[in-house]
């Protein structure tokens, strides 16, 4: 069965031998758990054949209507269904060249600054982990949510964006000033209860994350090698502030200040808009509903390939359609956000990171 982890309701196992297991273990290791309960989704590294016995090919998948084989992002991997659990047998491609000969050096010219193993643990959990965990957390009541929240006494803001909007700057600098607990960025896990719980995925930090913000540069670069802190500058002054990040888990960045779950109390949606100053409107759930779920599908790519290449071939799949994720997506998250009073945000198109977080500050404090 291998080691078991919870992912707000949702319990997965992760079992076998290739060398991403242990970042990934390590990455997951918030979660794990040491309860005797049936998994949902099984990963099993190990040897997998690149080849699927009376399967029909339509890059990047070869299927049938009760397996489907996919290759990309580095790994190639084979899901299967029985009663319900997802069995994903995953083997990561073969490390070679330079990259296998000198893989230090290949850290130094990463912009994440990752060695080519990390690399290959950060793209399972982008390209693989969170589309088929989100086909899965549908059977329990749950779903991803695109967005920065954090909990304190008795208040839970999720802060829900499409990418590049300024929520995660927003939230590491009231995490990190305000003595707010991390519970997600990126996606968290909210359940029809309205319960959100922490995300264990490591976040990304770009430059223009912690420029201008002093604590938030320190609490990420202190403690770094030298090596390490020429890749960021050279990188930041060759390519700019977009084109460098490091991945950092919560505890790593925050500490003790990481939440576990709490009931949500304010979310609001934000967007950015050719407005002269911050607006504030009531929005209704339905639509805030809509929104996020759009946005969550945009988050689980490259689901969207896989199962428009499996739709193309057949008309039935171990997996649902796109309009059925995006449907039970949306109706999960009207129920999570029904207790609630949720708040459209349009901020003006030149509004700095800090103008948002006092705004929020003054709507939440």
């Amino acid at each position: 069965m291998g080691t078991l982890y919870q992912l707000g309701n949702l319990v997965f196992a992760l079992s076998g031998e290739d060398p991403v297991v242990p970042h990934l273990r390590e990455e997951l290791k918030s979660i794990e758990i040491n309860e005797d309960k049936r998994p949902l989704l099984i990963f099993r590294f190990g040897k997998v054949s690149k080849d699927l016995e009376n399967g029909i090919y339509v890059s990047p998948v070869i299927c049938t209507e009760k397996e489907f084989l996919c290759t990309g992002s580095g790994f190639v991997y084979r899901v299967t269904e029985e009663n319900g659990v997802l069995t994903v047998d995953i083997q990561s491609n073969a490390i070679v060249g330079k990259r296998k000969m000198f893989p230090r050096i290949a850290k130094i010219r990463d912009w994440n600054f990752l060695l080519p193993v990390e690399q290959l643990a950060k793209n399972f959990m982008y390209d693989v982990f969170d589309y088929l965990t989100q086909i899965q957390n549908l059977d329990v009541a749950q779903s991803y949510v695109h967005a920065s929240s954090f909990t304190r006494e008795n208040r839970t803001v999720a802060v829900v964006a499409w990418g590049g909007i300024g929520k995660t700057t927003s939230m590491l600098k009231l995490v990190a000033e305000d003595n707010w607990k991390f519970l997600s960025d990126d996606l968290g896990i909210v359940d029809e209860q309205g319960n959100i719980y922490r995300s264990p995925k490591k976040m990304q930090i770009y430059a223009y994350n912690v420029e201008g913000q002093p604590t938030l540069r320190q609490m990420l670069l202190k403690g770094r090698t030298m090596i390490d802190m020429l890749n960021w500058y050279y990188r930041k002054a060759r390519f700019g502030k977009k084109k460098v990040r490091r991945r950092v888990s919560a505890e790593e960045l925050f500490k003790d200040k990481v939440g576990v779950s709490a009931r949500l109390t304010d979310v609001f949606f934000i967007e950015r808009a050719a407005v002269k100053d911050f607006e504030i409107h009531p929005i209704p759930v339905n639509e805030l509903a809509c929104k996020a779920a759009s946005t969550v599908m945009r988050e689980i790519d490259p689901y969207h390939t896989i199962v428009a290449a499996i739709y193309s071939a057949q008309s039935n799949s171990i997996i649902p359609t796109y309009e059925q994720v995006h449907s039970k997506t949306m109706q999960v998250l009207d129920k999570a956000f029904s207790s609630t009073s949720p708040l459209m945000i349009k901020i003006p198109l030149s509004a700095s990171p800090d103008q948002l977080a006092d705004f929020l500050r003054n709507l939440i404090k």
